[in-house]
């Protein structure tokens, strides 16, 4: 029994044992799999990143791509109305509710009547009776009121005065901007695009080119034996597959099509089904022609024979029908074949090309090609087979099978090599040498050399034998059924049988000569129907080859071959097959008689490194026009000069040279010497560097009208390299031309039908450019030699006479003048000025013309002039052909396209705006008028500015015409403004409306002569409002500076100063005098936000404080206007409500000051009123002080500095010295913008998915959240309207989702957002906005909110419960498969342990 017990217990503990080894199989197995799942669902993350090809960057649009762009046309608070002071008007209103009325009227009803005892009778015995007389009747008052008592009449205290409205309008804030405002506008600048499965293929994956191809068939020597070949090419094929990293995309966006190499070799790189490129490019590359087996890139266009009863052969093509529809869709190249079984390469079998095997009854067999013998190996009796023809050129070719004599008897077979080479045409040049390789040749009485034997077999191979070798006598080569030769070219041909020439034919080609009228009828139908390269151009070698006999019916006894023949062409005269250029491709062309152009296929042209012809093979059944036609690439002629012609050598010899030029402008260029330089050019178009260019001589006269066709022969005479030469460069020198004002034409010589001409005109100048002869200097106006100058009126500061339409001078003028157009009839010109400048944009008349006093002055004249030298002197030549001499001055600077002197049209801006400037000015600092004579007048200013209003009608009543001016002095800088009122209207040419006086100083010395120092321009007289009539001098002379932009001003009598009008007639003799004044600096302010603002108006305390400080670049303090702190050397002025347009003042310069350059500093010092933002533009003004003659001139000029920095320095000042500046006026508002997104399943929700959110506000009084707006996303953006704050502080709001969508676990979230408002600088603005987060149930405290979060990070995210789909492996969705693995994994060792723990516990137990 024990040892029963013992032999149970042992087998119980081995059935234990196996047990457990069990349960730790199953458990390892178990991890292994939970594993690899896990990995599996994971790994496609690792190569999820695939490189992209499309070039685009995936981007969807989301709302930060866009900006709000307002359509509404209208601006925010447009339309607005708030009522003022005049939208009302005082009424008086009764308040006394008292009616008015007289009082109390007494009537009947007051009065009661009583018995008065009126009866004198005093006896005591009277009885008194009415009867007796003894009373009277009276009434009395009993009202107890007194007439007019209780009275009243309205008086003032009765009324109240109240306001009644008056406008009609409604108070409102005009237009608000709502979301109807605004569209959408894309700011991004990136285009929507989602990267699809075409993003990921690479165009540049798996690409092969021909040299390639050629490799992988390179091991294959071919035989001739086509369908042994084609079997042989296919095999090096096996185990190609379609690319997978480069490939096409279908329409339904998920099929992909595959690079082939078959389809990129048929230029369909991605075809779906490419089997049959697949056959087609391994029959190409055996060498199948055709004509034997058409290449059709469709299984479905071969002819195939039914697969009942056929057997197949090596190299036939198979054709499947994979989808049993009844159409071929597959095929392949049959490599071996049984009664029972074929193997066959098929391409596109599972996109790879595969050997298989098939039975020969499968049903998917559609049927098969049979691939013809090769003619070229098969005999006329098909008995006998011979070795292959002998290799020649580098291409396989059909050749005629030569004839073996039945006598000759096959030698034992020797070793072959297992493949053979390829058939090649042979040469028939008797004597041609012959290459290494062997060569068999057959004469038709042959001689077989010993060592060389024909095999009954096909797979016969001669054995490239080293000390094999044939001699060149007898030569042994294939005798051609026709031939034809002449000095230029041999030509074979092999007829098949089937071509049925009668036995007298003969072969005829007749070469078509370049150039003729057959030549190019035949060119431009090959042209315009096989279609030409852009990038290249063609040539042709063109012959009629055609067969004559002489029992031929036609006329011509021209025959056609019925059947096919082949056509060798050999060329003995290379120079007529040589042609000029790169040749990129050859097409054997064919012209048929119907005029039909086509290329056929089977012909070769084989060519030299140097671009000859060799030969032509073809084979055809149709006879006419034939030859080569020649890609080439396109030579890139030379760039010329505009004196130089290309063109071909016969154009240069036989064309004629013409120079065309303008023989009044250049009568005496016909004698001047020139060089006529030739460059020799080759075919390609490059320059021959091995001949010496060549330089002929002549003059122009000799030259022009002639050809160069003597000069060049001589030149090239004997030369070696004349056949190089195809082209030539002409370059014409003529150097007298530099020194005139033409040149050769920019457009460049031209070629005519039978000259070369070139063209001379006028010369073009560009802006800024200079010429000179020694003596004379021209300039062309550009930026350099702008007119840049100011003085205290602008640019005309430094002008004598300025007449903006015309001036007309007829008297002598010491000065100089602008103008647009001159009737010139006296010299004018300052004399003693060097380097005085007039403006003349045009003459109206006038002869030869003498302008200012010394070699230096400068005359600028307009555009439209001609400008030209005669004689050693300028000439100006207007459009009508008239011609003026320049006798002064040397200098002329001439307008251009682009760039004027100076603007005439801103000048006269600038004299309008100074003009109406004095104008607005009242009386100061002057007293009169005074003296015995009432004519004095007297100028008493301390600001250095003194203004008198005058009407021109006491003008004309002074005495004598004069009126005197006392307090003027040379010495001090004061001037003294004339406005006069024209107040006896425009006058009349004899009659001026206005004229003036002469004027002499009771202070001022002031010369009546030239002179060159203008300390006396001291008086402006200006006419006031834009006067358009005349203006004269009244007195004997007169002085100042006139200012009339509009009129048209005479000076009639001696004037020095300066004149300033539309029309100036200069009739009496005038001298310049310029005025030397200063006008001082001020400014000018605007509001924008409340000048531009209806309802908005400066505030009576509104002050803006400006300062001007003063220095030179070496530290020296510059010359500052009254009043101004010497300390600093600066003046402050304020703009107020009543003054918007202050002034420093004026700024005086002496002698000391000469030389010296100035720089002021002009700004605006911050201030404190609310809502306004200062301006922070900053001027500097510069003023150079020069001497002028013996006088001072200063030039002005000033810039801007903005937020982005300086302006470009502008000359002159602003109208009356005024500086700009604008403030701007807001109202003291922050703002804020509160934002969050809505995502679903963590991504972006669909167009249709939207969800409600709510904006709460916290109120501190009652401690609630008060609702400011409910809103919907748009898209993944949930926006809510813009906060608006009037106060500083801190304001709290939450952000929560509201509302419920079924099918959607809403996200619960809060959101807490701070934002803070401060005031800086007298204005609010939004320091921050902040964000926090909490759960649903937390406390929220507003005193410790925590860390804030970015805006990005305020997400709601909702789960949409129904229709889940599992995420795409590898993608973010794939993080809870992950997590679920390693749970399985950790819970299966977790079981194991505990069970392992149990049974050691219960094993104690």
């Amino acid at each position: 029994m024990k040892k029963l017990l013992l032999r149970e217990a042992a087998k119980h503990k081995l059935q234990n044992r196996r047990r457990k080894r069990w349960q730790k199989t199953v458990s390892i197995l178990a991890c292994l799999v939970v594993f690899c799942t896990v990995y599996a669902l994971i790994l496609p993350a690792l190569t999820a990143e695939a490189d992209i090809y499309c070039g685009k960057e995936e981007h969807t649009h989301t709302e930060d791509c866009y900006q709000d762009k307002l359509i509404c046309g209208q601006e925010e608070g447009q339309g607005a109305h708030q009522h003022t002071e005049a939208c009302y008007r005082e009424v008086e209103a009764l308040v006394c509710q008292t009616p008015e009325s007289d009082g109390h009227q007494h009537t009947e009803a007051c009065y009661t009547e009583e018995q008065i005892l009126t009866c004198p009778n005093t006896d005591p015995n009277h009885v008194h009776s009415e009867i007796d007389g003894c009373y009277t009747t009276e009434k009395r008052l009993t009202c107890g009121m007194e007439e007019g008592e209780g009275a009243h009449h309205h008086t003032a205290e009765c009324y109240e005065k109240k306001k009644e409205l008056i406008c009609g309008q409604e108070e409102n804030d005009g237009h608000r901007h709502t979301a109807e405002c605004y569209e959408k506008e894309l700011i991004c600048g990136k285009e929507e695009h989602t990267h699809t499965l075409a993003c990921y293929s690479n165009p540049d994956a798996d690409v092969e080119n021909g040299d390639v191809w050629q490799t992988t068939v390179s091991s294959v020597t071919l035989t001739g034996n086509w369908g042994v070949d084609l079997a042989a090419i296919a095999q090096t094929q096996t185990g190609y597959t379609e690319s997978t990293a480069n490939y096409a995309v279908a329409e339904d966006g998920q099929t992909i099509h595959g690079y082939t190499r078959y389809g990129a070799w048929a230029n369909d790189p991605y075809r779906d089904d490419w089997s049959a490129q697949f056959v087609d490019f391994c029959l190409s590359y055996a060498g199948v022609p055709t004509s034997a087996v058409p290449q059709n890139s469709d299984c479905s266009a071969w002819n195939y024979t039914n697969p009942d009863g056929y057997t197949p052969k090596t190299g036939d093509l198979l054709l499947l029908d994979t989808d049993n529809n009844g159409s071929a869709d597959h095929a392949g190249i049959v490599t071996t074949a049984d009664d029972s079984t074929l193997t066959a390469i098929v391409g596109d079998a599972d996109k790879a090309v595969r050997n298989n095997t098939y039975n020969i009854g499968n049903e998917n067999i559609k049927g098969y090609v049979s691939i013809p013998e090769n003619p070229a190996l098969a005999d006329d009796n098909n008995e006998e087979e011979t070795t292959p023809a002998p290799e020649v050129t580098e291409e396989p070719q059909e050749i005629p099978t030569p004839e073996i004599t039945p006598e000759a008897e096959p030698t034992p077979e020797p070793d072959t090599t297992p493949e053979a080479e390829p058939t090649q045409v042979p040469e028939t040049t008797p004597d041609a040498e012959l290459t290494p390789t062997p060569e068999l040749s057959v004469t038709p009485t042959p001689t077989v050399d010993p060592e060389l034997s024909v095999t009954p077999t096909p797979e016969l191979s001669v054995t490239p034998t080293p000390e094999l070798s044939v001699t060149p006598t007898p030569t042994v080569t294939p005798e051609p059924d026709y031939q034809y030769e002449d000095d230029k070219v041999i030509v074979a041909a092999y007829a098949d049988e089937d071509a049925n020439l009668p036995e007298d034919a003969v072969l005829n080609a007749r070469y078509i000569k370049p150039g003729s009228e057959e030549y190019q009828n035949a060119v431009a139908a090959f042209d315009e129907q096989l279609g030409n390269d852009e990038d290249a151009v063609t040539d042709y070698v063109l012959y009629d080859v055609y067969f004559t006999s002489e029992s031929a019916e036609s006329e011509n006894k021209e025959i056609e071959p019925e059947g096919n023949v082949n056509i060798f062409m050999t060329f003995k005269d290379n120079e007529h097959t040589k042609v000029q250029g790169d040749i990129v491709d050859t097409q054997v062309v064919h012209l048929k008689d119907s005029g039909e152009a086509e290329v056929i296929e089977n012909g070769t042209v084989d060519v030299t490194d140097d671009s000859t012809i060799q030969a032509i093979t073809f084979t055809n059944s149709n006879f006419s026009i034939t030859g080569a036609r020649l890609l080439l690439a396109k030579a890139t002629e030379p760039t010329l000069e505009k004196n130089e012609w290309f063109g071909t050598l016969a154009d240069a010899r036989n064309k004629r040279l013409v120079l065309q030029y303008d023989n009044q402008s250049l009568r005496d260029l016909q004698n001047a010497q020139s060089t006529i330089e030739i460059t020799w050019y080759n075919g390609q178009k490059e320059k021959i560097s091995d001949i010496t260019p060549a330089n002929i001589q002549s003059n122009v006269n000799q030259f022009n009208g002639q050809t160069l066709h003597n000069e060049i022969n001589n030149t090239l005479n004997n030369n070696p390299k004349l056949s190089e030469i195809v082209y030539v460069r002409l370059r014409w020198e003529i150097p007298s031309l530099s020194s005139t004002f033409f040149d050769f034409s920019n457009e460049g010589s031209t070629t005519l039908d039978d000259a070369i001409k070139f063209n001379i005109v006028e010369r073009t100048f560009q802006p800024d450019e200079e010429w000179t002869n020694g003596t004379l200097k021209y300039v062309a106006i550009g930026p350099q030699h702008q007119y840049n100058t100011s003085g205290p009126l602008g640019m005309a500061s430094n002008f004598h006479i300025v007449g903006f339409s015309s001036v007309h001078n007829t008297a002598h003028t010491n000065g100089n003048i602008v103008t647009n157009s001159l009737t010139y009839g006296s010299n004018f010109g300052t004399s003693n000025i060097s380097g005085e400048i007039s403006y003349i944009k045009s003459f109206s008349s006038g002869n030869n013309l003498s302008c200012g006093d010394g070699e230096d002055d400068i005359l600028v004249v307009g555009k439209d002039m001609k400008v030209t030298v005669r004689d050693g002197r300028f000439a100006l030549i207007d459009s009508n052909g008239t011609v003026r001499t320049v006798d002064k001055p040397n200098n002329i600077y001439q307008d251009t396209d682009r760039y004027s002197f100076l603007s005439i049209d801103t000048m006269k801006t600038q004299l309008e705006s100074y003009n109406a400037n004095f104008a607005a000015k009242a009386d100061s600092g002057v007293t009169g008028l005074g003296g015995t004579e009432k004519n004095e007048l007297t100028v008493n200013s301390d600001t250095g500015e003194a203004v008198w209003n005058v009407n021109a009608s006491t003008l004309k009543s002074l005495k004598d015409n004069t009126l005197i001016i006392n307090g003027l002095s040379n010495a001090t800088g004061t001037l003294l403004i004339i406005n006069i009122n024209p107040d006896e209207g425009m006058g009349s040419e004899e009659t001026p409306g206005v004229q003036i006086p002469e004027i002499k100083y009771a202070n001022m010395t002031e010369s009546s002569g030239e002179v060159t120092t203008f300390s006396a321009g001291k008086v402006i007289w200006n006419i006031k409002s834009n006067y358009a009539g005349y203006v004269s001098l009244c007195g004997s002379k007169s002085s100042g500076t006139l200012i009339t932009p509009c009129a048209t001003a005479t000076l009639n009598t001696n004037w020095n100063g300066s004149a300033f009008a539309n029309v100036v007639n200069v009739t009496a003799e005038s001298h310049r005098t310029d005025f030397t004044g200063s006008l001082g600096f001020g400014v000018t302010k605007t509001i924008d936000g409340i000048d531009n603002v209806m309802g908005k108006s400066w505030q009576s305390g509104y002050e803006f404080q400006f300062v001007l400080t003063g220095t030179n670049a070496n530290g020296k303090k510059a010359p500052m206007p009254t009043g101004s702190d010497v300390a600093t050397n600066s003046k402050t002025i304020a703009v107020t409500y009543a003054n918007r347009t202050p002034s420093f003042g004026k700024i005086d310069y002496g002698r000391n000051d000469i030389g010296e350059t100035y720089t002021y500093t002009l700004v605006e010092k911050p201030g404190t009123i609310a809502g306004i933002t200062y301006s922070q533009e900053k001027y500097e003004i510069q003023v150079k002080v020069f001497e002028s003659g013996n006088g001072l001139s200063i030039e002005n000029s000033y810039r801007k500095k903005t937020a982005t920095g300086y302006t470009g320095w502008e000359s002159g000042l602003p109208a009356d010295g005024k500086f700009a500046f604008i403030n701007k006026y807001e109202e003291n508002k922050a703002h804020a913008v509160v934002k969050a997104q809505k995502m679903v399943n963590e991504q972006d929700p669909a167009n249709d998915e939207c969800f409600d959110f709510t904006l709460a506000k916290y109120d501190s009084e009652s401690r609630q959240w008060q609702t400011v707006e409910t809103v919907q996303n748009s898209g993944r953006n949930v926006t809510f309207s813009q906060l608006n704050y009037d106060t500083a502080g801190i304001y709290y709001y939450k952000i929560t989702e509201t509302g419920q969508k079924s099918g959607y676990t809403y996200d619960t979230a809060v959101y807490v957002v701070k934002v803070e408002v401060e005031q800086t600088n007298n204005k609010l603005n939004t320091k921050s906005i902040s964000y926090y987060k909490y759960a649903a149930n937390d406390t929220v405290d507003l005193d410790s909110l925590g860390s804030s979060i970015s805006e990005n990070k305020v997400i709601f995210n909702n789960r949409k419960e129904d229709n889940y789909v599992l995420p795409e492996t590898g993608g973010s969705g794939t993080n809870r498969f992950t997590a679920m693995g390693l749970a399985l994994m950790a819970g299966s060792l977790m079981c194991g342990y505990v069970m392992r723990r149990k049974r050691r516990e219960g094993r104690k137990n």
